[in-house]
């Protein structure tokens, strides 16, 4: 409790509308503290009490490693996960030791999309244990400037801003018409891996963009988003410079980046390494998924009106 969380920046939003790529360049300050594979595995004792043993990390890179075998389809989809124990994560893993967020398809083999709890109904007391986890990483590390990625943190503003007042989050956005079926892809290949065969996604597809529709219209409802605690970003911009984008959430929090801060995150962009498309572009189409693109782009049309995107 006596470490102080100051104006946490948390990356939130859709996934595949700029997410991991701002949460990548915006970790590579080295001024801030950001959540890493290996927290998770292995969070005690905290990092600022000594050294970190090798076999801490050495556990963290084989159970990642483990996963990258068992769904080889996750390295195009997803390329970060070959950082392994030191890749960056989603706080919706912290949710795990708390056992808010069962995220099943690390650990089980099970044969429903519907056993991941989220954060239940007691939001705020998942975030206090989010802030205590943060703490309890950040004691005697001598910074206590945190950047994390929350990708369904829009969908609770409200449990967000209470446990963290000074908050500050940016929102990327892209017309989830385009994005809809990449989603999809990613997600039946987690889930058809964990289940050895694949899901009837041609039913399950077009329910779910109806959840996601209901959703969607109760978020853009909200008061909140019109919150100046957040950064309202499009996908378009983030693409064509990333380094632009970045220096505006920096702009936005009210702090000057560092030379060593925007050189790194130029040698990140810059670095064949980090590129997309290092394993290669994974196919998909909405056809596969029993999805007409034009009834999703209909289905989400308001969303893109309300944040002055194309298509809307």
């Amino acid at each position: 409790a006596e470490q102080e969380i100051v104006r946490p920046v948390f990356i939130i939003g859709f996934p595949r509308s700029g997410t991991t790529l701002l949460h990548s360049l915006l970790a590579e300050d080295p001024d801030v503290l950001k959540l890493q594979s290996w927290h998770i595995y292995s969070p005690s004792p905290p990092p600022g009490a000594g050294p970190v043993v090798a076999e801490r990390i050495g556990y963290a890179q084989r159970e990642v490693e483990a996963w990258m075998n068992f769904c080889p389809a996750q390295k195009p989809m997803h390329p970060y996960v070959d950082k392994g124990a030191f890749q960056l994560i989603e706080d919706e893993e912290l949710f795990t030791l708390d056992f808010r967020n069962a995220y099943p398809y690390h650990f089980y083999r099970v044969p429903t999309l519907d056993v991941m709890a989220t954060l239940g109904g007691d939001q705020i007391g998942a975030l206090r244990f989010h802030r205590e986890v943060l703490q309890h990483l950040q004691w005697n590390t001598g910074k206590d400037r945190w950047v994390c990625k929350s990708p369904s943190a829009q969908m609770h503003l409200d449990a967000l801003f209470a446990v963290y007042p000074d908050a500050l989050c940016v929102w990327p956005h892209r017309p989830l018409g385009e994005i809809y079926a990449s989603n999809v892809a990613l997600r039946a290949a987690v889930y058809d891996a964990i289940r050895g065969r694949p899901n009837d996604w041609s039913s399950q597809a077009p329910r779910q963009a109806e959840a996601m529709k209901a959703a969607v219209d109760r978020l853009i409802a909200s008061e909140l988003i019109e919150d100046p605690r957040i950064l309202h970003l499009r996908f378009d911009e983030i693409a064509a410079d990333p380094l632009a984008a970045v220096r505006k959430v920096y702009d936005y929090r009210g702090i000057d980046m560092s030379a060593e801060a925007e050189a790194r995150v130029t040698a990140w962009l810059t670095d064949p390494e980090n590129a997309s498309d290092r394993y290669g572009r994974y196919p998909y189409s909405y056809e596969a998924f029993g999805l007409d693109r034009a009834w999703i782009e209909d289905l989400f049309a308001d969303y893109s009106r309300r944040f002055g995107l194309a298509g809307g």
